[in-house]
């Protein structure tokens, strides 16, 4: 095979051969003046769709990127085979463009997609929104949110998986057992309710650890306080039921909780009250057609059980229904007549699943409707796939903290719906083997188009990847091959010019996005190992986590082992402590009897007479005298004692009346000098008040000369001006012949006073002195 020869890198001669129809006199001219001509042969004629011959040397090179996940609020690209092709080979030209973009169909670029064609997102939100396979199906005002698990719990779920692998087996393989005949009905029947016994086993532990045995919880009778904290280590639904009673503590809100057995509804109230909640009403007005309603504060909470199929009376309108366990029925009369008597803005009262990442809950959430065996056939054989990613959240999950403070938000707001804005759960990869799709004809039922067309992109998809790199080698050497055929064409024609132009762009443009797909490997391959980084971290945490558990177990036991150790030593101890009191009483009768015969034998001798009886007389007297001589110093050592408690009585009163006394003169001293000061006291009042008196007093006497000072002043100005107006009045001339006019006063020679108001007293005071003072 001859080696391909790069149409950039020929010698000039043999550029110059294949470019002499074209005008210009360097090679970037004639490059330029044949994409001119290149534009204009597209303006004129279509151009014919690109066989096999034009494909590209290095097409086989590039991979095609398989599609990253994307969350439901944002709709991947969706493909789907065109109904009329249209050329896309065609250049589209634009007015003054040097160089135009060769548009490339995915024929091109791609042999393997020939039919395939791209729908921009815009079309896709005209359509009918159509559940993807894999996505949670949930009806209007339903919401999801994923939780993590504890390793208690995956212990549990590997255990019961384990229990219950024979029948998982018997049923993936079609009810055929080992040496592969059919198992007979009712042994079918036996097998389908064993599996369904797992898969309530499962569906607990997903809830709560000790719902798989709740009749020796309700027999050990546990701290309700610590349950409920024994329930928030092991369950991450109890964890984030105590980060919203936290967080929701102060509002008025009625949450309400459904579940499906009477067993989850008590762990639950249980776990309620180990919180501080109390009921509202007593539990006998709480059966029937009224909701179990707790309180704390401004909080209250409701718990309804899925047994009730009637309608349930609320203590308060409920904000939220959140459905802790997977026997959640929106279709059950009462959840509907709660749901549609409390809808706000138009939607129904919002319902919040707790789940269980790619648990058994899970899992079941996202199936379509198919028949009983099939489906607990589809359901256990993911569950075992997915039994290792058990609890792993996706990538833009949050904490069980920040979904209670998210759903708490959306609480305050006016409407639940719209203020939603969580990330929403992604789609299960659910990979089929080839043995379960031939036996269990799944395949067969599925009709609707969407899900066929994503079926059919996942193939593609599938084969794309499991290409292998000998394939890709011979599409390489194939379009090697093809690209020689045509550079090695005879007799330069404009046809060749326009492959040679167009094979020069298609090729920079594939150069253009091997570059791009060597970053986005890079940047994956970045990806993977930061993942990988983190999951060995998190197997570090478990394994810490699963160390502690274990020696928490340990410790358990050893203080099981204590304790019945202490209860046997107990029920030993009490049956000697019961020999010990019969032994005494018989120690007691005994005692009694002798005391008896010894009674007697002494009367006997004293009957007898003789010595005996005087003697016997004799120690009668002298035991009386011992008696009374016993008698005697007790009371002795009575007075003594009492005498010796007199003594320190009076000692003791006698201390305290010499404390007394001293506090006294204390208190005598403290009162004279207290005395003192409050005689310093009023005397420097006294002198304060003399002096403000003083003070006041000569303020008073300078605002008085002030007042005098003014007066005098505004007398002399009035003076002033009087002596000024007696010095301007005109003179009378001592040469006037006319007689003088006869005087009006009388002849005590001395005129009246100058004419003014109130001037009828003669005197020689002036009435202009005080003028400005008086009143008119």
């Amino acid at each position: 095979m001859e080696t391909k020869r790069d149409p950039t890198s020929r010698q000039g001669s043999e550029s110059s051969g294949r470019f002499d129809d074209i005008t210009g006199a360097t090679l970037t001219e004639k490059l330029h003046n044949a994409h001119v001509r290149l534009a204009n042969i597209g303006k004129s004629k279509p151009t014919p769709v690109a066989d096999d011959s034009v494909t590209p040397s290095s097409a086989g090179d590039i991979e095609p990127v398989v599609p990253v996940s994307m969350p439901q609020t944002t709709l991947p690209l969706s493909t789907r085979a065109p109904e009329h092709p249209v050329d896309l080979a065609a250049p589209a030209a634009e007015q003054g463009d040097v160089a135009d973009v060769v548009v490339v169909s995915p024929a091109l670029l791609f042999p393997e997609q020939a039919g395939v064609q791209t729908i921009q997102p815009s079309a896709i939100f005209e359509k009918t929104e159509h559940v993807l396979p894999g996505s949670l199906r949930l009806g209007p005002s339903e919401f999801a949110v994923t939780m993590p698990m504890d390793s208690i719990g995956k212990d549990n779920y590997e255990r019961a998986l384990a229990e219950h692998s024979e029948s998982v087996k018997l049923l993936l393989s079609g009810f055929k057992s080992v040496d592969g005949n059919v198992l007979p009905m009712t042994e079918q029947a036996q097998l389908l309710s064993d599996v369904r016994h797992l898969i309530e086993k499962l569906d607990n532990i997903a809830v709560h650890t000790d719902l798989n045995m709740v009749e020796h919880v309700k027999r050990s009778q546990p701290d309700v306080v610590k349950e409920a904290s024994f329930a928030e280590y092991s369950s991450a639904k109890f964890l984030f039921l105590a980060e919203l009673i936290e967080i929701a503590g102060a509002q008025e809100k009625h949450i309400l909780f459904v579940l499906g057995k009477k067993e989850t509804a008590e762990l639950v109230e249980r776990y309620f009250i180990g919180k501080g909640f109390a009921p509202v009403r007593p539990r006998a007005e709480m059966r029937g057609y009224v909701e179990l309603s707790l309180i704390n504060g401004s909080l209250s909470v409701g718990i309804l059980s899925m047994e009730h199929d009637v309608t349930v009376e609320t203590y308060r309108p409920p904000a939220v229904v959140f459905a802790l366990d997977s026997t959640f029925n929106a279709s059950n009369p009462a959840i509907e007549h709660l749901r549609t008597t409390y809808a706000r803005n138009g939607n129904l009262l919002p319902v919040v699943h707790l789940i269980i990442a790619n648990s058994s809950e899970h899992i079941q959430r996202c199936l379509p409707d198919l028949p009983e065996t099939q489906r607990l056939r589809l359901l256990v054989h993911i569950v075992k796939s997915l039994a290792d990613m058990l609890g792993d959240l996706q990538d833009n999950a949050v904490g069980v903290h920040e979904d209670a403070q998210e759903i708490f938000t959306c609480l305050l707001s006016d409407d639940f719906n719209a203020s939603w804005n969580l990330p929403a759960i992604e789609p299960l990869h659910i990979l089929v083997s080839d043995g379960l799709q031939s036996e269990d004809p799944l395949g067969t039922q599925v009709t609707d188009p969407m899900v066929m067309g994503t079926s059919v992109n996942k193939r593609i998809f599938d084969t794309l990847d499991a290409d292998t790199p000998e394939s890709k080698r011979q599409r390489i050497h194939s379009s090697q091959e093809l690209t020689q055929i045509t550079t090695q064409s005879t007799a330069p024609t404009s046809q060749n010019l326009d492959l040679t132009a167009r094979l020069q762009s298609l090729e920079n443009l594939l150069v253009e996005m091997k570059a791009n797909h060597a970053a986005e490997v890079d940047r994956l391959q970045t990806t993977i190992i930061e993942s990988e980084a983190r999951y060995r971290e998190r197997i570090q945490g478990w394994e810490d986590l699963q160390h502690r558990y274990e020696a928490q177990n340990n410790e358990l036991h050893k203080v099981r082992k204590e304790r019945d150790a202490l209860l046997e030593d107990k029920t030993n101890a009490r049956i000697k402590a019961g020999k010990q009191e019969d032994e005494i009483t018989k120690l007691k009768d005994e005692r009694k009897q002798l005391k008896q015969d010894l009674q007697s034998a002494r009367d006997a001798l004293k009957t007898e007479g003789g010595l005996k009886e005087e003697l016997e007389v004799l120690r009668e007297q002298n035991r009386k005298l011992s008696e009374d001589y016993a008698k005697l110093e007790k009371s002795v050592e009575y007075e003594k004692k009492q005498t010796e408690s007199a003594r320190r009585a009076y000692q003791d009163a006698s201390h305290h009346a010499g404390m007394l006394k001293n506090e006294t003169t204390t208190l005598q001293d403290r009162v004279a000098y207290l005395q003192s000061q409050v005689d310093a006291e009023a005397v420097k009042l006294s002198e304060l008040k003399k002096q403000n008196d003083e003070s006041k007093h000569s303020a008073r006497v300078k605002e008085l000369e002030q007042t005098l000072e003014a007066r005098e002043t505004l007398l002399r100005k009035k003076e002033e001006e009087l002596r000024t107006l007696r010095n301007n009045r005109p003179a009378t001339r001592a040469t006037s012949t006319q007689p003088r006019s006869p005087k009006a006063w009388g002849n005590n020679g001395s005129r009246p006073t100058s004419p003014g108001v109130n001037n009828g007293v003669g005197n020689r005071s002036s009435g202009l002195r005080f003028s400005s003072e008086m009143s008119f």
